[in-house]
């Protein structure tokens, strides 16, 4: 078995008509092909037609690197044949890059939102690997390493291969801020709980429909209390993996840096999210100042309503999760009220970091 990494790059993807058509302009491939897939001394297309055919699970022992055409990227055809390969089952690392342009990084609401709205399941998993490059519009620097691979393979240079390859896996992104990695944690917070919360809210619209009722229970009865395990060790650190980076990593090492008037903030956006998502040992140490009070014992009332909310699912107890959302949605406020208090700490640690460089 090969034990190099797959690498999978996704052209730039919009569909504008005026942005950069990189399949054709930057790598010089036809456009009637829509994947690349490459091996050292060989490359590979896929059109359309061919797709159906093509089993790219027995690809994968084969090809090292597969380029995907961004601009095809919603075509249900491409869909269906990623979506034919089970990703969360693969033990083989797989790398994925998609260029999305305009300096936006891949892992923003808007991307992750479509990803866990797909019904695709295992193309979701593929999706959920996601991280972005910039080719920086139509000309990219010679010695971007996705630029060198191309040259690679553009002129037949294959015994510049191996030292291409290297470069592209994992090649550099900029080192990230912490405000920045912060982001991503959030994104990853809530996106968690957002398929939840989405079907939720259509089990309430379609006035609780059984049927509806019996899909949520199939899909999330075992990963409800779960998710919440996962949530936490995001937010505080896993005892099992010290060295792995946490919310509250990021928080305790920005305080450490920051000015008293940066500490108070930083300390107050994060007293916030702790209400929403407390750890298992969370203290309530009552604050000084009356209006955050209020509105962290609020929060805190929020999260046992929503605790209670998941461990009926788990449970299977219709008529009491029905009760709790009959009036209201206490679990989309739940999970927009974290999003908020999330991106309110990424502001905090962004001001402590522009105060910290003037």
């Amino acid at each position: 078995m090969n034990e190099k990494p797959l690498i999978i790059l996704i052209t730039r993807i919009s569909s504008m008509a005026n942005t950069p058509n990189e399949w054709e302009s930057t790598w010089g491939f036809l456009p009637n092909h829509v994947m690349a897939l490459v091996r050292q001394g060989e490359v590979g297309f896929v059109d359309l037609g061919s797709l159906e055919s093509i089993n790219l699970s027995d690809r994968m022992s084969q090809d090292e690197v597969w380029v995907i055409h961004g601009k095809q990227y919603q075509n249900i055809k491409l869909r269906n044949a990623l979506n034919a390969v089970p990703w969360s089952e693969i033990t083989r690392e797989i790398t994925l890059r998609i260029h999305r342009g305009g300096g936006r990084s891949v892992k923003n609401e808007d991307f992750q939102k479509g990803i866990e709205g797909l019904k695709l399941e295992n193309l979701k998993a593929l999706l959920r690997k996601a991280e972005d490059y910039s080719l920086s519009g139509g000309r990219a620097a010679a010695n971007h390493p996705v630029i060198q691979f191309v040259n690679v393979i553009k002129n037949g240079r294959w015994g510049q291969y191996e030292e291409a390859i290297k470069q592209l896996h994992p090649f550099s992104l900029p080192p990230q801020l912490p405000h920045e990695r912060l982001r991503h944690f959030k994104h990853s917070l809530v996106n968690i709980f957002s398929p939840l919360d989405i079907d939720l809210q259509g089990w309430t619209q379609s006035g609780f429909n059984l049927k509806y009722w019996l899909s949520i229970v199939d899909d999330y009865e075992q990963s409800t209390e779960k998710n919440l395990e996962v949530a936490r060790k995001l937010l505080y650190g896993d005892a099992a993996s010290p060295e792995a980076e946490s919310v509250q990593q990021l928080v305790t090492d920005a305080v450490q840096l920051a000015q008293e008037k940066q500490k108070e903030e930083i300390d107050k956006k994060w007293r916030a999210v702790q209400a929403l998502l407390p750890s298992r040992a969370a203290s309530t140490t009552k604050r000084k100042d009356e209006s955050e009070e209020r509105e962290l014992t609020k929060n805190r009332k929020l999260f046992e309503i929503v605790a209670e909310i998941l461990k009926e699912i788990h449970d299977q107890k219709l008529e009491r999760v029905k009760d709790q959302l009959d009036s209201n949605n206490p679990f989309q406020e739940w999970v927009v009220g974290l999003n908020e208090a999330l991106k309110a700490l990424c502001e905090a640690l962004q001001a402590q970091e522009t105060k910290q460089n003037t």
